[in-house]
């Protein structure tokens, strides 16, 4: 706990402390003073030192840290597993969850591997974004129909609270604009003897400081940090993420009232169409087989079913992907 404390006496200074002064503070040696300082810099915190003056916390870390997100969330402390590189949060919770308790997080700001919908893969290198997948088991797992839906009207409540205006296109992107900020990918496995769900797996891609994408991304991805001109503190960010997450989903868990269930799915629903990517426009809409449908894109149903006014009336799409009618599909980010 020295580095924990170290950090605390730091942050309650606006000057140097002196090594000397926080070995006594914490009866401990210089040497281990050191070592800590050292192991606070390995977790991204920039601290300036000067002979004769000590130790100054120069700011406070912009990159993913235990340390920091269980300071602010001592409830994560039990929950959260942090990576700083991984191939795939998805993927590590499916291949480790079997030894894994309900709401396990698993966190990174770097994936080598993401992946998206259909097998697409994922842009999110960099050390600059959200990526994170938490496990869902038990009695009080959320309905598979309805959690991406949910999952999609977090991220907008965080951005919102975060003075952007995003929209949600149907069913597992988040936009700023005509720009991809988000992406959210829902896997689970059945059981076949009794058919109900084993587990979900909700993951959740955001890219916030983001200062550039490749070439062919360009122009469908953006970042918290390109549409607003500062960077974001990924580790406040993320706990406001959970929190909105631990808020929602229990509003459709399986075990709930069926009435009480409808009802919290109809608000849901309606606040899904509020937020509607394109909603009102002329859409394209693609299938598993390669079948487009074109029409006035209506919204969603009670079904979380997409909604299309075409030329012989409305049709409702369980599955798909749109874009707008007289435009290219794009190059996939997820």
């Amino acid at each position: 706990m020295k580095k924990e404390k170290i950090l605390e006496l730091l942050k309650q200074s606006n000057d140097y402390v002196s090594g000397q002064s926080l070995a006594h503070q914490l009866g401990v040696s210089r040497n281990t003073v050191w070592k800590a300082i050292k192991a606070l810099e390995e977790d991204g915190y920039e601290i300036e030192s000067q002979t004769n003056r000590g130790y100054r916390l120069k700011e406070l870390t912009s990159q993913l840290s235990a340390l920091e997100l269980t300071q602010l969330a001592p409830w994560l402390k039990d929950r959260l597993i942090l990576h700083p590189t991984i191939g795939s949060t998805n993927t590590w919770l499916k291949e480790n969850q079997d030894n894994l308790p309900d709401r396990t997080i698993v966190l990174t700001s770097d994936q080598t591997g993401g992946r998206g919908r259909q097998g697409r893969s994922f842009y999110s290198s960099g050390g600059s974004g959200i990526y994170l997948s938490v496990l869902y088991r038990g009695a009080n797992l959320p309905d598979p129909g309805f959690i991406t839906l949910a999952a999609g009207l977090a991220v907008a409540e965080l951005l919102e609270a975060a003075g952007f205006d995003p929209s949600i296109k149907w069913v597992n992107d988040v936009f700023l604009g005509q720009h991809k900020v988000c992406g959210i990918l829902t896997e689970g496995e059945l059981e076949l003897e009794s058919g109900q769900m084993k587990y979900l797996i909700l993951g959740i891609g955001l890219n916030v400081n983001h200062s550039s994408f490749p070439p062919e991304l360009e122009s469908i991805a953006t970042s918290l940090a390109l549409q607003s001109g500062h960077r974001f503190d990924l580790n406040h960010l993320t706990v406001s993420l959970i929190s909105i997450l631990d808020r929602m989903m229990p509003q459709i868990s399986l075990s709930l009232d069926p009435a009480i269930f409808r009802q919290n799915t109809d608000s849901l629903v309606e606040q899904f169409n509020r937020r509607l990517y394109a909603k009102g426009e002329e859409v394209t809409l693609s299938g598993g087989s390669q079948t487009f449908f074109s029409g006035r894109l209506i919204g969603i149903d009670s079904q979380g079913r997409l909604i299309l006014e075409t030329v012989s009336g409305q049709k409702a799409f369980p599955y798909g992907e749109y874009r707008l009618t007289g435009t290219a599909p794009d190059p996939q980010q997820n």
